[in-house]
């Protein structure tokens, strides 16, 4: 199934890249993405879900989960192939501990402690624009993903 497709309720797993992904890794990722999604299944029950790759280094994962509800067996299949990827293309997807925010159309990155940091030190504030990876819809996805920090879970580590 095509992203743009999957309903607003759509349940969302985002998986953040340590790096920019380049073009061509894009494209295999993809096609490897449509031969999962093809397969991917909980309990026997085949799951209406699709894949979507942004900015060059956020890997979304969509599930209509009116159609097959994700169970545990079905969620470590999705888990089993992002650790794959992360393999494959030398990248860390499932590291939490990363934040991404905007600077200008540039999208930066760095450990929770970095960033932490670079609020302390004032070289970032509660406007900049921050990735909530936390998000659990495709309708807060269009909405509430990159949001100032102020807004987010980010909000923790502002003085």
């Amino acid at each position: 199934m095509d992203f743009s497709n999957m309903p607003p309720h759509s349940r969302i797993w985002i998986y953040q890249s340590n790096r920019e992904l380049t073009q061509a890794e894009e494209a295999s990722i993809l096609r490897q993405a449509d031969g999962f999604m093809e397969e991917w299944t909980s309990h026997g029950s085949k799951m209406s879900a699709a894949l979507e790759i942004r900015h060059h280094r956020f890997i979304i994962i969509a599930l209509d989960e009116q159609t097959a509800p994700a169970s545990g067996c079905g969620i470590d299949k999705s888990v089993r192939f992002i650790q794959n990827l992360e393999k494959e293309y030398g990248i860390s997807l499932l590291n939490r501990m990363n934040v991404a925010w905007k600077d200008n159309e540039r999208i930066q990155s760095a450990t929770l402690t970095e960033f932490e940091s670079l609020l302390k030190k004032g070289l970032l504030n509660g406007s900049v624009r921050v990735f909530n990876n936390l998000i659990e819809t495709k309708e807060l996805l269009e909405s509430k993903w990159c949001v100032p920090a102020s807004e987010s879970w980010h909000s923790r580590l502002l003085s």
